[in-house]
């Protein structure tokens, strides 16, 4: 917390299976993390969720493979035009890995505009 050490109460089960850990609090540090604090949107949070969902079922049902295709058709394009051929295979993958989680999951553009535009 801004380079501020917070000591810590540990507690180990008896099984020694779990620890809990309790930060020991002085006033002036409750204060200070109160004035930090903003209310957390729900709503934010299920749409970030949804993004990460969306964008993981489109890598899995085919981003990968694309990325790879992208990367290879990026590589040998940045060779021949002497962009660079690293410079070339990144760009490649990126809009290769776009293309692929777009077509694995149409839906996952959308959960990212969804997600910027829920308050």
């Amino acid at each position: 917390m801004n380079g501020v050490n917070v000591p810590l109460q540990t507690r180990v089960s008896a099984d020694r299976t779990q620890a809990t850990f309790t930060p020991l609090l002085t006033p002036q540090a409750r204060a200070a993390i109160a004035a930090g604090v903003h209310r957390a949107s729900a709503k934010k949070d299920r749409a970030y969720q949804q993004i990460i969902w969306h964008i993981t079922n489109g890598w899995n049902r085919g981003g990968n493979v694309t990325t790879a295709v992208g990367a290879l058709a990026g590589l040998i394009i940045g060779c021949l035009i002497i962009v660079g051929c690293i410079w070339g295979a990144g760009v490649g993958a990126a809009i290769g890995a776009a293309i692929g989680i777009g077509n694995g999951d149409p839906a996952a553009a959308q959960s990212i505009l969804n997600w910027i535009n829920t308050p």
